[in-house]
């Protein structure tokens, strides 16, 4: 009964960690704190918080607010600012009023073949009260993009969708491209929507494609892809160039390789590039392109490199005091094992001994039943005629004992000369 109340009391101090929670909220402010359940939101009108100890990350984000908390690392950022409005005379308190705006995309990617165009949409928000002047700037790619609208007036608590044409023209060469449109507002406000637009040929020889394996990964580290590619062509066991980059939505170099592979019908390949030490946090695009002779064909796929995440104190302490418990309980167990077994062992010790003593004396007893069995009687005779006897301490007891002994031995030496004689005649 004590040990499984032990081993139950082990269990709970290993588990509550794992589901303690709290959670505090009002009209104005909400707090939802947890202990290593995978994290939970905090949210208000005005403020929106995240606590999580035990696990990876989390996140807190608001209209006016937005704040990253784990166990590994920490970052805040304001994407859109609070003014505070000072009370009145009369009273009622500290307000604010929340301004700046929301795109519902920061990832556009787009296949287009030559000749043809392709629409995407955006949708942008105003979350405060007052009117916008939003402008949608575009860099080298312009050349493949018409918006709708770059420069307008949003008014307060409304929202637009800006029209986005993406178009390649017939002798575009087929190729992955890269860049970013910025939207600003005259706050300051500046949010960015990353671009990929793959330009595909109208009747293809190759196509690709590329899967990265992970969508996160942190800088010195590499980061895996896999290559899928198709020929369409006549021509069957051609060595094809394949060419495989790392870089940003600016155009920016960071890694690269090149190979040549074999390929008949299609190839499906797995490789890896390693990620700079250097690099920062943010969006980057693996880029793959295939070539034979002046037949090209490319893809992208995207990924975020995030910050280091190096184990926590807090993690270290965690684990150590955990280790330690079910030390503790295992050293419990076993100092109850032995004084249940009586005196840490000794009572346990000299039974065995005893059981070993006994199996030594039957065993012995067999083999000379076996052996000599002819011998054994006079043997066994004669042992217990050796073997002294236990008197009583009163007259009468001797004197009784001291009769049948007389009596024993007549009898013994009878039985030993009648034994002896039978031998003899034998």
């Amino acid at each position: 009964m004590i040990k499984k109340k032990l081993i139950l009391f082990g269990i709970v101090l290993l588990v509550l960690p794992f589901f303690s929670a709290s959670q505090i909220s009002s009209s104005n402010y909400g707090v939802d704190a947890v202990l290593s359940s995978g994290g939970q939101n905090v949210s208000s009108s005005n403020y929106e918080m995240n606590t999580i100890l035990g696990t990876t990350t989390g996140n807190a984000s608001s209209t006016s607010y937005k704040q990253f908390i784990g166990l590994f690392y920490t970052s805040v950022e304001a994407p859109s600012p609070v003014i505070p409005i000072t009370p009145s005379p009369s009273g009622g308190g500290v307000s604010t009023i929340t301004t700046g705006f929301t795109l519902n995309r920061d990832l556009i990617k787009v296949l287009v073949k030559q000749g043809e165009s392709e629409r995407e949409i955006v949708i942008i928000k105003n979350l405060g009260s007052t009117s916008l002047d939003i402008v949608f700037e575009l860099d080298e790619l312009r050349k493949f993009m018409a918006v709708s609208e770059e420069s307008f007036t949003l008014i307060g608590k409304s929202s637009k969708s800006i029209f986005i044409d993406i178009f390649a023209k017939e002798a575009e060469p087929p190729e992955a491209y890269t860049g970013r449109i910025i939207v600003k507002d005259n706050t300051g406000a500046t949010k960015i929507i990353n671009i990929i637009i793959e330009i595909k040929e109208r009747k293809p020889v190759f196509d690709v494609r590329v899967d990265l394996l992970s969508k996160e990964v942190s800088a010195g580290r590499k980061i895996k892809a896999r290559f899928n590619v198709v020929n369409f062509g006549d021509l069957e066991n051609i060595d094809i160039l394949l060419y495989y980059s790392i870089r940003d939505f600016e155009g920016n170099l960071l890694s690269f390789k090149e190979e040549s592979v074999l390929i008949k019908d299609k190839l499906n390949i797995v490789r890896e590039l390693r990620i700079p030490k250097d690099t920062l946090v943010g969006d980057y695009v693996f880029y793959l392109k295939a070539s034979y002779g002046n037949i090209t064909a490319s893809a992208t796929d995207s990924f975020k490199v995030t910050e280091k995440r190096l184990i926590s104190t807090f993690l270290i302490l965690f684990i150590i005091l955990s280790i330690v418990i079910i030390l503790l309980i295992l050293m419990v167990f076993k100092i109850l094992n032995h004084y249940k077994k009586g005196h840490f062992g000794v009572k346990d010790k000299t039974k065995k001994e005893k059981m070993k003593k006994g199996i030594f004396s039957k065993r012995k007893v067999k083999k000379e039943e076996v052996g000599e069995r002819r011998i054994e009687p006079i043997k066994k005779i004669e042992r217990e005629k050796r073997l002294p006897r236990k008197m009583n301490k009163t007259d009468s007891a001797k004197k009784l004992h001291r009769t049948k002994k007389e009596m024993y031995n007549k009898l013994l030496d009878s039985t030993i000369k009648m034994k002896k004689k039978s031998l003899k005649e034998k």
